[in-house]
């Protein structure tokens, strides 16, 4: 099954607010590391990947080159975070895969989400948020083995078919990177799994159950 990752990098710091527990300070050695990480877990499904590098330097390619062994572009844009996420929507509009990812450059990888399974759910994150538990409305299900539970929302990193893309495309662009507002929107359901399968580097707010620092080191 055909895949496509539309992967946002970005040399623009995030605030004190969203600071990474691992590489807080250098975002290129974040970025790199977490590439690595998706890179190792992605390395037999071999997605195609379209890098959209906004406010980047050229030092960016070299690390994508480098560490990226199959198919991939890498577009340079200073578009800034809202628009960048409106034009991997219209570059998806134009490409031929029925499975797609969205996914930004500060997510580390424990394991693989297969096509399969985002074929199966429809709309699914790789990230199980901590600030979801706990809960009393979440259903549980299970997708090749694997756990899978309802959600109400996640970030900008997401995975979907193009059925349901199509379907929810004019939600998507009304709310570009605007996280929560465009879920509450979404009426299909949204999963995650369990465990997770990657995670937004973001301190405190950390995937659980899963030693990332230890999976850090492995791609330090």
């Amino acid at each position: 099954m055909e895949m496509i990752v539309y992967y946002r990098m970005c040399d623009v710091k995030s605030g004190l607010s969203k600071k990474s527990p691992i590489h807080p300070d250098n975002n290129y050695e974040l970025a790199k590391m977490c590439l690595k990480s998706f890179v190792d877990k992605y390395k037999l499904v071999k997605p195609r990947v379209v890098f959209i590098c906004d406010h980047c330097p050229l030092t960016y390619d070299k690390m994508i080159r480098e560490v990226v062994p199959f198919d991939h572009t890498i577009t340079h844009t200073a578009m800034g975070i809202n628009e960048t996420c409106l034009y991997q929507y219209r570059l998806y509009e134009q490409s031929k895969e029925d499975v797609v990812m969205f996914l930004e450059y500060d997510y580390l990888w424990a394991n693989v989400l297969i096509p399969e399974d985002i074929q199966a759910l429809g709309l699914v994150t790789p990230y199980d948020h901590p600030d979801k538990y706990p809960t009393d409305n979440a259903q549980i299900i299970i997708v090749n083995n694997k756990h899978y539970r309802s959600t109400v929302s996640t970030t900008a990193t997401f995975a979907t078919t193009r059925k349901l893309f199509m379907k929810h495309k004019d939600i998507l662009y009304k709310h570009g990177y605007i996280d929560h507002a465009r879920w509450l929107e979404i009426t299909d359901t949204l999963y995650s799994p369990i465990p997770s399968c990657a995670t937004h580097m973001v301190q405190d707010y950390m995937a659980p159950r899963i030693a990332w620092h230890d999976i850090a080191d492995k791609y330090a």
